[in-house]
């Protein structure tokens, strides 16, 4: 199919695609795509990341109850996920970005851009709380007994089970076909944190 500006456009070669990957991908490629559209999905991963990031640092303050924080960040992973997923995918997390471009569900230059995208927004949300004195008890680091080969151990588990449920429930064709899109992936991902 050949566009006005004659250009050969691969946006609609893949019918089973879920539709935000369309919707990205033909934004990115079209003649006539306004500057909002080309960085829409940018812009809803910048703040989807930035709310959920912020809502975990102020949760970690020694003042909250430990069984409420992880209920109201997987909530607002939840929230953050049905109002982004019709206009990005709502990846909002890197390691979910990347675990898409090499599954063959995003292109890498999208792929790395959603990235720069959601590092923006967990560092905008850390200055936030940082200006606001919303964390001032947060500690940084390994507790006591434990060793930075551990956390890393653990974040990269916790990384991987993100990346799996990602795919099966909203970058899988046969779990979100095009006909009949699932509802439960933001379910699913948002129960990840909880």
């Amino acid at each position: 199919m050949r566009s006005a500006g004659g250009l050969l456009s691969d946006s609609c070669a893949d019918q089973d695609e879920p539709n935000y990957m369309g919707k990205l991908q033909a934004a990115e490629h079209s003649v006539y795509a306004s500057c909002w559209e080309l960085f829409t999905p940018y812009i809803a991963e910048y703040v989807g990341t930035l709310v959920i990031t912020l809502t975990l640092i102020c949760n970690c303050d020694d003042g909250t109850d430990p069984y409420f924080s992880p209920v109201s960040t997987g909530f607002m992973v939840i929230g953050m996920v049905s109002a982004t997923k019709h206009i990005t995918g709502a990846n909002l997390n890197p390691s979910v970005s990347v675990a898409m471009c090499l599954a063959g569900r995003q292109r890498p230059r999208v792929a790395g851009c959603l990235c720069v995208a959601q590092i923006l927004g967990a560092v905008t949300a850390a200055l936030i709380s940082h200006q606001t004195g919303a964390a001032s008890n947060l500690q940084l680091g390994p507790e006591p007994g434990h060793n930075w080969f551990q956390v890393g151990c653990l974040e990269t588990l916790y990384a991987c089970m993100l990346c799996f449920v990602y795919l099966n429930c909203a970058a899988s064709k046969q779990n979100n076909p095009n006909s009949d899109p699932n509802g439960f992936a933001g379910l699913a991902y948002g129960l990840c944190y909880i």
